[in-house]
């Protein structure tokens, strides 16, 4: 209901660093509403314009105060506050809970909403102090606030004239001098709001089933990788081990895309509910979408819970690893080259998607998957010593990746609240190498070497394959973005700091150990 119109809370409240941001979001919402009165044939005093928009910004810095910082919000079982909504009601008094629910809600799901009815709710302490804010605040400037919040979701979907003014706001946040191409923003529409679809026209075109059948054989390898792992570490005792182990083995997997978008009786199934017409604005089409879309998660409530579900777009080039699930997603997109290929020597597969494999399992035990026992339930499953000796080694994996700065900014990587991705890519290498050396000694020899690239060993190859997954140039703007607001760390030190970690790495490329430091000189 309420969020902050600029990302990050730290770009309202360092008041040195981030001022042509907020210049740039003033221009933003300056030249919106004046388009927006123009097309109204309605005009305003620019003073009383700009004291409107100050005022909200304002209550945006306000907001932010109170905002709890995203790496302080890992902890899931703090955040897991079972209440009714007579109780949501006390904490924050201004909002009729029972009839927001109603409006947001289906009506087949009205019946089983009343004061008595569960919710959750993350932070008890910050609707207590939103309730306070709300109650200090000028209902003008609420109501601006809240408008304005709708007003800047669709920017993107109005006409040129918006878009024009958004992206000169993006060019400032990001660095990006110029908009995407038109294709790219049509082709990306469907992908986002109708997955399934696109994603069955993906498949029926570019997605080959041996490809499905090798990513299963590797994460049969990868899982065995990470068991052994836990098997030889001297930190955790038997039952947690034998507890983790479980979990590993009990990991679905999703892989490629679900099997009933390939018949389309199936497909058009899915999407009955959903009405759209060719004489439909694109505009409407998109508000149809999303609609159809609320409902149908609501919708997901009034049923058992599916945890074999596939969930995302077969089409989307990532991969994905959900605690409440415990279930592994390797959609068709990241299934291809550069990241993976049948064609591919086990190498290169290995050090490429295999790392990515053995990030995703490894989500399943690091600060937050940790939380979640093998069936999804938020419980504690660990032996306190064992925790205490994981709590340590999580420190370090903050404690490092804290002491990296970013280049070409004052910012340095927020260890605290990357530690989950960070914790996934070392576990993932290390399992993906574990994994490769041990297809090599069944095979009973070494891969022939790569042609043009003889002077590397496997091994080499083995590290570069993961180095080069993550070649990229980011914008200066949009590394400080990415630093603020994004859980992974930048690209160049998700490479360094797992390979400075990796003894493998250092054997393989016979670096020389830095005087006194546990870490190699990747």
């Amino acid at each position: 209901m309420l969020s902050l119109g600029r990302g990050s809370r730290d770009y309202y409240l360092n008041k040195t660093m981030f001022t042509n941001h907020l210049e740039a979001y003033k221009k933003y919402q300056r030249e919106v509403a004046k388009l927006l009165m123009e097309d109204a044939n309605k005009s305003r005093d620019d003073a009383d314009l700009e004291a409107d928009l100050l005022a909200m910004i304002e209550f945006e810095k306000e907001f932010a105060t109170i905002i709890v910082p995203e790496d302080d919000r890992r902890n899931n079982t703090r955040m897991y506050n079972k209440r009714r909504i007579a109780d949501l009601a006390m904490l924050m008094p201004q909002v009729d809970w029972v009839r927001f629910f109603h409006i947001v809600t289906p009506n087949d799901l009205h019946k089983l909403i009343d004061n008595d009815t569960e919710v959750i709710i993350c932070e008890i302490e910050f609707l207590r102090k939103a309730a306070r804010l709300l109650d200090s605040t000028d209902d003008r400037i609420k109501t601006n606030y809240i408008m304005w919040r709708i007003v800047h979701s669709w920017v993107k979907v109005l006409d040129m004239r918006f878009d024009d003014i958004k992206q000169d706001f993006f060019r400032v946040m990001t660095g990006q001098q110029a908009k995407s191409p038109r294709w790219k923003e049509c082709a990306q529409g469907p992908t986002t709001m109708l997955p399934l679809a696109a994603g069955a026209l993906y498949i029926r075109e570019h997605f080959d089933s041996t490809d499905k059948k090798e990513a299963l054989e590797m994460i049969a390898n990868l899982r065995e990788a990470f068991k052994e792992l836990v098997a030889d570490n001297d930190w955790m005792d038997s039952a947690t081990k034998k507890v983790a182990i479980e979990k590993a083995e009990g990991m679905i997997n999703h892989i490629g895309y679900p099997d009933f978008i390939k018949n389309d009786t199936d497909l058009d199934k899915h999407y009955e509910r959903l009405d759209l017409r060719s004489t439909d604005s694109y505009f409407d089409l998109l508000r149809k979408v999303l609609l159809w879309s609320q409902e149908k998660e609501f919708l997901r409530l009034t049923k058992v819970f599916d945890k074999y579900e596939f969930e995302v777009s077969p089409a989307v080039v990532n991969a994905f690893y959900s605690p409440e699930k415990n279930a592994l997603t390797f959609p068709a997109g990241i299934l291809k080259p550069p990241f993976f290929s049948g064609m591919y020597p086990k190498m290169v597969n290995y050090g490429a998607i295999g790392a990515v494999i053995g990030h995703e399992i490894t989500h399943g035990f690091d600060d937050q998957g940790s939380q979640f026992d093998k069936d999804g339930n938020l419980q504690n499953w660990w032996n306190p010593d064992s925790y205490k000796g994981f709590a340590k080694r999580k420190e370090c994996i903050i404690n490092q990746y804290s002491s990296y700065k970013v280049p070409n900014t004052d910012l340095t990587v927020n260890g605290k609240l990357t530690q989950g991705e960070n914790i996934a890519d070392n576990g993932g290498v290390k399992e993906a190498y574990r994994a490769y050396r041990k297809y090599v000694k069944q095979l009973g020899r070494e891969e022939p070497r790569l042609p043009g690239l003889q002077h590397f060993s496997n091994d080499q190859i083995f590290f570069l394959s993961y180095a080069h997954f993550w070649c990229g140039h980011k914008k200066d703007a949009a590394a400080v973005q990415q630093v603020l607001t994004d859980e992974h760390s930048p690209e160049i030190f998700r490479v360094i700091g797992v390979l400075s970690n990796l003894d493998e790495f250092s054997k393989a490329f016979r670096c020389a150990s830095e005087t006194g430091d546990r870490r190699n000189a990747a």
